[in-house]
């Protein structure tokens, strides 16, 4: 009997979006049709934006609707994650605040649980292997990064290694946004977030795990005002003036 299969083509190479298993259908049909799942997965489609800070020193301004150039800055996101991404997905409770910029809106799988669980819940809902992680504050973007991220990924994929987040280093850290993180890693957040009471960071939970972590960052077409985060008025006006805007 042939299990019925719907297709959704939302341009991530004809993604198989749901496949219906008839209750005749043994549990080996069901592996390969899993695995046929899996199969279709892109490596790289999905960028996620976290959007749920409370941004108290904005003076109270709402840090989803500032704008920046000119223009609302999640637009200003959207616009240029699109240049990379098809699938953009935000995390946040406030569905409202991102009506019309083209954003798949999910909430935290923990209210109010910080980057962390923003990131958890960013994999749970991707649709790619790996997932492009930005925050709703910051203006800039270089397509030439994502670029040299993801090829150093699938290089260090061939050689056989298994990393399972690619990212810009920072002295003994690396920077948790503008990176690529594995679906994998998942259950990794769901073991650490149930160790203890304290909330563990993205940087306590990636320290054992093999990753792929790139220097000189600076060479790249934003440089380190790539990591900038809005997070007063004073920081608007400033990224502005070295934006040339």
């Amino acid at each position: 009997m042939q299990a019925s299969m719907n297709y959704i083509n939302n341009g991530l190479r004809h993604r198989v979006k749901l496949i219906r298993h008839p209750s005749c259908l043994g549990d080996g049909i069901r592996s390969i049709l899993d695995a046929m799942i899996e199969d279709a997965r892109p490596t790289f489609g999905t960028a996620c934006v976290l959007a749920g800070g409370r941004g108290r020193r904005m003076e109270g301004r709402d840090k989803l609707h500032i704008e920046f150039a000119g223009q609302r800055l999640l637009a200003r996101i959207a616009t240029s994650l699109r240049t990379r991404f098809d699938d953009l997905v935000a995390i946040s409770s406030r569905t409202e605040a991102f009506d019309g910029l083209g954003y798949r809106v999910v909430p935290d799988e923990i209210p109010d649980g910080g980057p962390l669980v923003g990131l958890l819940t960013a994999l749970k809902h991707s649709a790619s292997d790996w997932v492009y992680l930005v925050a709703c504050d910051m203006p800039f973007f270089a397509p030439d990064w994502v670029d040299r991220l993801s090829a150093d990924i699938d290089a260090s994929v061939a050689a056989g290694r298994h990393p399972v987040a690619a990212a810009a280093r920072s002295g003994p850290f690396f920077e948790p946004f503008h990176a690529f993180y594995h679906v994998d890693l998942a259950g990794y957040i769901e073991v650490a977030l149930g160790a203890g009471t304290k909330p563990p960071s993205i940087q306590s939970v990636l320290r054992p795990h093999e990753m792929v972590l790139i220097d000189n960052v600076e060479r790249y077409s934003e440089g380190q005002r790539l990591f900038v985060n809005l997070n007063t008025p004073d920081d608007i006006i400033e990224a502005e003036r070295i934006s040339g805007i």
